[in-house]
């Protein structure tokens, strides 16, 4: 039970963070820099947890196949 719910947690988190990054995309070249600066901006106070870029498309592509 406690393993599950922090999974939950844990894709929670993840799911900010997949949210966060579609919210900062755009259409423009400099995207990447744009979002780590954003990024970078939100977890500086130390209370989000740091997901590489890497997990974080791997989560959408997994949003994207079970819809």
């Amino acid at each position: 039970m406690r393993k599950e719910k922090e999974q939950e947690q844990e894709e929670l988190w993840l799911q900010k963070e997949v949210i966060e990054f579609l919210r900062c995309t755009s259409s423009t070249f400099f995207t990447a820099k744009r979002y780590e600066k954003l990024r970078s901006k939100a977890i500086k106070d130390g209370s989000r947890r740091k997901y590489k870029k890497s997990d974080v498309f791997a989560f959408v592509e997994y949003l994207q196949k079970s819809v």
